[in-house]
């Protein structure tokens, strides 16, 4: 793809979900971004150093060295935060950003949303640091462009203004993200948004996305009921993903065939293995569920701090707080690590 019309930025924010984004950015971050024009000892709550950096960002659009520098701001720091993502592969990334960019002069209608287009941002190439126990491993980007989407509800929300009922539509921005050096497409956002627009856009043959695959982490279990209806181009075992992270399990939630019990969910003070539950009964319980879970809950240690994450039955990841976009990239190149050995 050249660079024409469809490489074009658009670089323009609502105020109201830019403010919710950056909510869910630790204070100490947002203070440190401030502080590259502003001294913040007199700021002294989130939101206004929230309502500093929206009022920076709108005097400063056309200023290129504030543009980058928030640009990177956002690539690291405000992308991510606590969504869900699931994870789909396709050969023709370019072909579904001019898809979605055409989303501008109309509205892609799903089965429980409208998806309108929203923003479009191209991130400078960086790379993920190397941690000091990994040699010789291929290097993986940050996203390289960004798709943002706002979800508009079909079904109305009803409040009362004490004479009569008012009705308004609840909306949601998400977003979807391309890296460079991976044929991967990310869609990140409410977990019951983005199921709507990824179930609908496979049905929907007429976009590029309904060649799309996913990357379902779990096994393939064709008796359990699948809530996504992309089909899988790989499975990635949630035990060697948990090894490979050098992680530990929070809860591990299976379906069960017993006379009266149908499902069995476990919580754990960090489990490695199930051989750490000594007691009999409770191990055979452990081992037997940890073979084949459709719900869990890992954290692992990330440049020393400890960052949980859930899998859900759609094969998708879910993060549970916040969590910048260098922890997010170090999952998927071990994701992506995992699927080429």
């Amino acid at each position: 793809m050249t660079t024409n019309e469809d490489d074009r930025e658009e670089m323009k924010f609502n105020d109201h979900f830019l403010a919710k984004r950056l909510s869910r950015v630790p204070i100490n971050i947002l203070e440190k971004f401030v502080q590259n024009w502003k001294d913040t000892k007199d700021i002294k709550t989130q939101k206004k150093l929230i309502n500093e950096i929206i009022f920076q960002l709108n005097i400063m659009t056309n200023n290129q060295e504030f543009v980058l520098l928030f640009k990177t701001f956002f690539q690291y720091y405000v992308l991510s935060a606590r969504e869900s993502e699931y994870l789909l592969q396709i050969d023709d990334k370019f072909e579904v950003i001019k898809w979605l960019k055409s989303l501008k002069s109309g509205k892609f209608i799903g089965q429980k949303y409208d998806f309108i287009f929203h923003n479009f941002i191209k991130f400078e190439e960086k790379y993920l640091e190397t941690l000091e126990d990994e040699d010789n491993v291929t290097p993986i980007s940050f996203p390289t462009d960004l798709v943002l989407l706002i979800a508009v509800s079909h079904n109305p929300i009803i409040v009362s203004n004490g004479l009569e009922p008012l009705y308004y539509h609840r909306t949601s921005e998400f977003e979807i993200l391309f890296r460079k050096d991976m044929n991967l497409i990310e869609v990140r956002g409410d977990f019951q948004v983005i199921r709507d627009f990824v179930n609908t856009a496979t049905l929907n043959r007429e976009n590029p996305l309904s060649k799309a695959q996913s990357i379902f982490v779990g096994d393939r279990n064709e008796t359990r009921p699948n809530t996504s209806l992309l089909k899988p181009a790989k499975f990635i075992n949630i035990e060697v993903l948990r090894t490979a992270i050098n992680g530990s399990y929070l809860s591990l939630s299976s379906a069960v065939s017993g006379v009266k019990t149908s499902r069995i969910t476990m919580e754990f003070e960090g489990l490695n293995h199930f051989s750490e539950e000594t007691d009999t009964v409770l191990s055979a319980i452990v081992e037997k569920t940890i073979k084949d879970p459709d719900k869990t809950r890992i954290s692992f240690i990330y440049d020393k701090k400890s960052y949980p994450f859930g899998i859900t039955k759609s094969g998708g990841l879910t993060f549970l707080k916040y969590t910048s976009e260098n922890v997010i990239t170090y999952i998927l190149k071990k994701l992506r690590d995992i699927s080429r050995s």
